[in-house]
C-alpha cells in the first residue's frame, strides 16, 4: 500500500488555517478544444503545461490559495501517471492519477496555487487533460 498525503485540516481559527469557499463546478481547461492557454493542443509524453487558474474563466480571485480539482485523462493509450502541482515549485514524486489501461479517468486533488496562481501538470504520455473547479481555499 502506498499513501500519499496532499494536506490536512488545521483547527478553526488558527493562523494557518484556510476557508473553503464553493464553485459552481467549472471547466477550467480541456485540452481536447481549440489551441490557447486553456485548450488545445493535447498534451505529450512528459510534457508539462501551466495553467494560471485564476486566468480561467471560472471566477477565481488571485487571492485562492489551493483549489479543490476534479482532473480527468482521456489518453491515447497507456497513461504511467498525471501529476499536478503548484508552479513555481519542484516536482512532487507523487501521481495524482494514473491511467494504466488508457481507460478515461478522472480523480479528484487538492492542488496548492504557484506563481501567479498557476499549476502545473505532467504527463508520462500522450492525453488529453480536463481540468474542473469545485472551489477553492483562502483565508
Amino acid at each position: 500500500m502506498i499513501v500519499d498525503i496532499n494536506g490536512y485540516f488545521a483547527p478553526p481559527g488558527g493562523t494557518e488555517a484556510l476557508s473553503l469557499y464553493p464553485l459552481t463546478p467549472c471547466r477550467v481547461a480541456d485540452t481536447r478544444g481549440a489551441a490557447g492557454l486553456f485548450g488545445g493542443p493535447s498534451m505529450t509524453s512528459s510534457a508539462t503545461r501551466t495553467f494560471p487558474i485564476p486566468q480561467s474563466a471560472c471566477d477565481v480571485p488571485a487571492t485562492a490559495l489551493a483549489y479543490s480539482l476534479n482532473i480527468t485523462v482521456v489518453p491515447q493509450g497507456p497513461l504511467d501517471y498525471l501529476t499536478a502541482w503548484p508552479a513555481g515549485e519542484a516536482l512532487p514524486l507523487v501521481s495524482t492519477l494514473n491511467s494504466y489501461t488508457g481507460s478515461v479517468t478522472a480523480n479528484a486533488a487538492i492542488v496548492s496555487a504557484g506563481v501567479s496562481g498557476a499549476a502545473n501538470i505532467l504527463v508520462s504520455n500522450a492525453t488529453d487533460v480536463i481540468i474542473d473547479i469545485n472551489g477553492y481555499f483562502a483565508r
